[in-house]
């Protein structure tokens, strides 16, 4: 389970898992397409995803386009704390609680300052600028405010690697 555990992302992190190894696995394959969608059930618990979601509207969303990001550097982020990563356009807060990892969007929820210059105690990673608390173990839900949560990224960490899944930005085509 690691980092997933409990995470609205798990099944989005789940799904593109699956459709990267058949991609892999079957390169002619030219588009999945999941027959349950409508169903939208989670595969933790077998809980629908809208209560993983939050009142915030952070979390999981089957209808955002995400596609993997590695991690160039993963030295950086050893060390216990917090560390924001600048990767396709977005800015990634990552958490690193001793041996776990967890990757977020650098906004808080409840003022929409920059988390990365907040401070981490534990797994309570408290915003500089409002004061609200988060718990980044359980997918950035609200302490102090339970109706905001922190938008977790999808984390994949295997062989010394890192992947996150982040939302696909469109570049804005503009008339010459």
């Amino acid at each position: 389970e690691g980092s997933c555990h409990g995470c609205p992302s798990s099944a989005l992190t789940l799904k593109m898992t699956i459709e990267d190894a058949i991609r892999e696995a079957a390169p002619e394959i030219t588009s999945i397409v999941i027959v349950d969608a409508e169903a939208k059930v989670s595969l933790r618990k077998g809980l629908p995803i809208a209560e993983l979601g939050s009142a915030s509207g952070n979390g999981y969303n089957p209808d955002i386009e995400s596609s993997w990001e590695e991690v160039t550097n993963m030295q950086q982020l050893e060390a216990p704390g917090i560390h924001v990563v600048s990767m396709a356009g977005h800015d990634v807060l990552f958490c690193r609680l001793t041996e776990s990892l967890y990757a977020y969007a650098e906004k808080c929820p409840a003022c929409g300052h920059e988390l990365g210059t907040g401070e981490l105690v534990g797994r309570a990673l408290t915003c500089a600028s409002c004061g609200d608390t988060y718990d980044v173990v359980k997918a950035g839900r609200g302490i102090s405010q339970p109706a905001y949560h922190m938008q977790p990224f999808p984390l994949l960490v295997e062989n010394g690697r890192a992947r996150v899944a982040l939302p696909v930005t469109h570049a804005a085509v503009g008339a010459a």
